[in-house]
C-alpha cells in the first residue's frame, strides 16, 4: 500500500510543478486556445442548457448535438461544476491522469522489485509527455495511455491465458473509442494488430486456436458494449468529420503537401519536433526494450519477451499509420510514445527479473543513471508558446470580449442567455479566434455564438456570414498572428474593406494598439445612449434622437453645454466608456478633482475608455470640449456614454 501512496504522491507533486511551470512559461500563460477551447466551450454550453432549460433538455442535447469527445466533455462539465468558469480548473483535473497512470504502473508491476517500480513511475513522470498531459486539455495523451494499457492487457492475457486481462483490455478499448471518436481508425487498427498477434501467441504457447479467438472476442465484445450506443448516435457525423480532414476538402490544411515523398514525411516526423512529447525518454525506453528483446530470448523468458514484443510491434504499427496518414499533428504520436515507454517499463522488469545479485545492482544502477541523464536533456522539449496576442497579461481576446460585453450589456435581449446568444464572427483562425473570444465573454456573463469560416476562401460565403453576425473581428495589422495557411487568409483585405464601407456596421475601438478591428452592428445600439450605474444626476445633454439608418447613424444624443457633468451621491472609482464625434478634430476632456484625461475626437465616431477616481467631497465627473465651431445641435454628438462603478 505504501508504494501506491508514494506513486500517487509523486504524481501529484510533479503535476503541481508542471502546472506552475506552464502558468509561468507555457500554454497556461496564454488564453485557452485550440483544441482545448472547443471542449471548454462545449462543457460551458451544456451546463448553461442544464441550468436554463432543465435536465431533460440537457440530456437530449447529448443526442441532438453529440460531443466530439464524450469523456473530455464530461471532464469539462465536472471542472465547471467544481471550479466555476475558471481557466485553470480544467488543467487541475489533468492531475488525475498522472495519478492514475502511476497507480496503474504500480499495479502491473506489483510482483517486481521496488526499484523497478520506482524507475518505471519516474520514467513516465519525468518524460515530456507527462508535462504535456498537464498543460493540454485534449484527449490525445490520455488516448495514448489507454491504447497502451489495452495492448498490454491483451498481451498479458495471451501469455498468461487470463480472461480477466482480456476483459480489462476490452474496457480500455471501449473507453479509448469514446475518448477520441475521430481517431477510431487508428484505435481499431492497433486493436486488430494486437489481437492478431495475441491469437498467434496463444496458439504458439497453448496450441488452442479456437480458445485464442474466443479470448480476443471478449475484448472486442466489451468494447462494443461500451462504445456502440455513442456511435449509433454520432457515427455518421464522426465519419464525415474524419473523411473531410483526411481525404476530403479540408485534408490539404492538415496534411503534408502532395509533393512531399514518404521519406520527406518520415524525416519531418522524426526530426522536426513531432516527437517532442516523447523526448529522450522514448529513446531510453526504446533502447531498454530492444535490449530486453535480445536478453529475454537468451534467457528464454518467453512471457516477458512476448509482452515487450507486442508493445513494440504496436508502437511501430502506430508510427507507420501516421506516416501513411501524413497528418501534421504532433499530439497524434501520443500512442506511439506511450507504447514505447510501456515497452521500456516491461522490458526493464524482464531484465531485472532474470539477473542475480550483483548483476541486478548493475542493471538497476544503469537504469537510474540513464534516467537521470535522459531527464536532464528533456528540458529542451518543454517548449513555450510563441504567440503574443493571447498572453493573459495583455490578451486581445480578453479586450475584444470586454468590448463586446460592454456593448451587449445595454441590450435587454441579445447575449443574456444560452437561448439567445449574439453571433460573433472572427474572420480568421489563430491566437485570436471566435472560440476563445466566446469563452472570455462567457466569463463576463455574456453569451455569444462563435462563428468560424477559416476553411473557405469564397468571399461571397464569408460576406454572407458577416451579414448574419452582430460582431465581426478582422485583422488589420501586419503584426496580427493569425494562421495564414488557412484558405480564408487570402481574402481578409476584402472583408476589411467591406466592413469599413458598410453603414450597417461601425468600428468599436478596444485598444490603442489593435491588431484586429472590431465591428459592431449599428442596429444593436442600446435603447439609452447615456447609461449611468447608481444614483447620479446627468446635466448638459439634450434628449435622444434617431436612429437615422439613411446616414448609418444609431440613436444619438447631443451635449448641449460646453461642460457636462455626471454627479454622484458618493465618490469612488468609475469606468467611463464613450463613443462620440465632433465637428472638427478637437480634444474631449474628462476630469474629476482637477485630474484631466483627454481623447481626440474627429468628424468620425470614435470610442474611448477612461478610469476616473471620483472624490467624496466633489463626486462629479466633468466632460468638456474646447470646440469653438458649434453645430446646430450642440457641442459633441454621443452615440454612447456609459459610466459604471469599479469594485
Amino acid at each position: 500500500m505504501r508504494v501506491y501512496v508514494f506513486a500517487a504522491l509523486a504524481a501529484f507533486i510533479f503535476s503541481l510543478i508542471y502546472f506552475q511551470s506552464s502558468i509561468d512559461l507555457g500554454r497556461l500563460s496564454h488564453d485557452i486556445s485550440y483544441d482545448d477551447i472547443v471542449y471548454v466551450n462545449s462543457g460551458a454550453d451544456r451546463i448553461s442548457i442544464l441550468r436554463e432549460n432543465g435536465p431533460i433538455q440537457f440530456l437530449w442535447n447529448f443526442i441532438e448535438n453529440p460531443p466530439h469527445s464524450p469523456i473530455t466533455i464530461l471532464m469539462s462539465i465536472l471542472s465547471i461544476i467544481l471550479f466555476g468558469l475558471n481557466d485553470y480548473g480544467f488543467y487541475i483535473l489533468n492531475f488525475s491522469i498522472l495519478i492514475l497512470l502511476s497507480i496503474f504502473l504500480v499495479k502491473i508491476l506489483n510482483k517486481e522489485s521496488k526499484a523497478i517500480i520506482i524507475w518505471s513511475v519516474f520514467l513516465f513522470l519525468l518524460s515530456p509527455m507527462a508535462y504535456s498531459a498537464i498543460e493540454n486539455f485534449k484527449p490525445d495523451l490520455s488516448l495514448g495511455l489507454l491504447i497502451s494499457a489495452m495492448v498490454y492487457f491483451s498481451a498479458k492475457g495471451a501469455t498468461e491465458r487470463s480472461n480477466n486481462d482480456y476483459i480489462v483490455s476490452g474496457i480500455c478499448l471501449g473507453f479509448a473509442l469514446l475518448l477520441k471518436p475521430t481517431f477510431f481508425p487508428h484505435t481499431l487498427a492497433i486493436s486488430i494488430t494486437s489481437g492478431i498477434i495475441c491469437i498467434f501467441i496463444e496458439f504458439l504457447l497453448h496450441k488452442k486456436e479456437p480458445s485464442a479467438i474466443r479470448s480476443n472476442m471478449i475484448t472486442w465484445s466489451i468494447a462494443a458494449l461500451i462504445a456502440t450506443p455513442y456511435y449509433l448516435i454520432a457515427g455518421k457525423s464522426i465519419f464525415i468529420y474524419f473523411w473531410q480532414n483526411t481525404q476530403g476538402a479540408h485534408s490539404k490544411i492538415w496534411s503534408f503537401p502532395e509533393n512531399y515523398s514518404t521519406l520527406m514525411v518520415l524525416n519531418h516526423f522524426l526530426f522536426n519536433g513531432y516527437q517532442r512529447d516523447g523526448g529522450y525518454s522514448i529513446v531510453l525506453s526504446g533502447a531498454v526494450a530492444s535490449s530486453a528483446i535480445i536478453f529475454l530470448i537468451v534467457k528464454r523468458d518467453w512471457k516477458y519477451f512476448l509482452q515487450v514484443a507486442v508493445l513494440l510491434t504496436c508502437a511501430v504499427a502506430s508510427f507507420i499509420i501516421l506516416v501513411v496518414g501524413r497528418h501534421m499533428n504532433h499530439h497524434f504520436f501520443a500512442t506511439f510514445h506511450a507504447l514505447l515507454l510501456l515497452s521500456g517499463t516491461v522490458g526493464a522488469a524482464g531484465i531485472a527479473r532474470n539477473t542475480n545479485a550483483w548483476k541486478y545492482k548493475v542493471v538497476i544502477s544503469a537504469l537510474f543513471i540513464s534516467l537521470v541523464v535522459c531527464s536532464l536533456f528533456n528540458h529542451k522539449f518543454s517548449l513555450t508558446e510563441s504567440s503574443r496576442e493571447n498572453l493573459k497579461i495583455n490578451s486581445e481576446n480578453t479586450k475584444i470580449a470586454k468590448a463586446i460585453a460592454n456593448r451587449l450589456s445595454e441590450s435587454s435581449v441579445k447575449g443574456t442567455n444560452i437561448n439567445n446568444p449574439a453571433p460573433v464572427f472572427v474572420t480568421v483562425a489563430g491566437p485570436v479566434n471566435s472560440e476563445t473570444v466566446k469563452w472570455e465573454a462567457r466569463k463576463r456573463g455574456v453569451y455569444i455564438s462563435a462563428i468560424d469560416q477559416s476553411r473557405t476562401s469564397e468571399i461571397s460565403l464569408i460576406l454572407d456570414t458577416v451579414s448574419k453576425s452582430d460582431f465581426v473581428i478582422v485583422p488589420i495589422s501586419s503584426a496580427a498572428e493569425y494562421f495564414q495557411r488557412f484558405p480564408n487568409s487570402s481574402v481578409q483585405w476584402q472583408v476589411n474593406k467591406f466592413l469599413a464601407e458598410d453603414k450597417l456596421f461601425e468600428r468599436v475601438r478596444y485598444d490603442e494598439k489593435e491588431h484586429y478591428a472590431l465591428f459592431a452592428r449599428s442596429s444593436n445600439r442600446q435603447e439609452k445612449v447615456i447609461s449611468v450605474q447608481g444614483d447620479a444626476i446627468v446635466q448638459g445633454f439634450d434628449s435622444e434622437i434617431g436612429p437615422f439608418p439613411e446616414w448609418g447613424l444609431p440613436r444619438v444624443q447631443w451635449m448641449t453645454a460646453p461642460k457636462a457633468t455626471i454627479c454622484y451621491l458618493t465618490g469612488g472609482k468609475k469606468e467611463l466608456d464613450l463613443t462620440a464625434r465632433s465637428p472638427s478634430t478637437q480634444e474631449i476632456i474628462i476630469s474629476a478633482a482637477g485630474k484631466r484625461q483627454t481623447h481626440t475626437l474627429s468628424e468620425q465616431f470614435s470610442s474611448a475608455e477612461f478610469t476616473v477616481d471620483v472624490p467624496d467631497d466633489i463626486p462629479c465627473i466633468n466632460i468638456e470640449s474646447d470646440i469653438t465651431n458649434i453645430q446646430e445641435g450642440g457641442y459633441l454628438l454621443f452615440s454612447r456614454l456609459s459610466a459604471r462603478n469599479i469594485h
